[in-house]
């Protein structure tokens, strides 16, 4: 792989970018799986709004904003 930036086959913007979308979604993934098990929603839905390219740094924000759900 970094023989590959150094001969120039890999430009350093798509590698550097896609370490960046990586970073991104690892980072909202974190940010929904904790806040949802600590707010009482579904986990399960927080990972499937964290694999949404773009959005998913929405639905981060969104769930650091949801009010905590009441036990029934």
């Amino acid at each position: 792989m970094l023989e590959a930036l150094r001969n120039g086959d890999i430009h350093p913007a798509h590698f550097f970018g896609g370490l960046y979308f990586v970073f991104i979604f690892v980072s909202c993934l974190v940010i929904n799986l904790v806040m949802a098990k600590t707010k009482g929603y579904s986990w399960k839905m927080a990972v499937i709004l964290a694999f949404v390219p773009f959005f998913d740094i929405v639905f981060s924000l969104i769930y650091l904003g949801l009010p905590k759900k009441e036990k029934e």
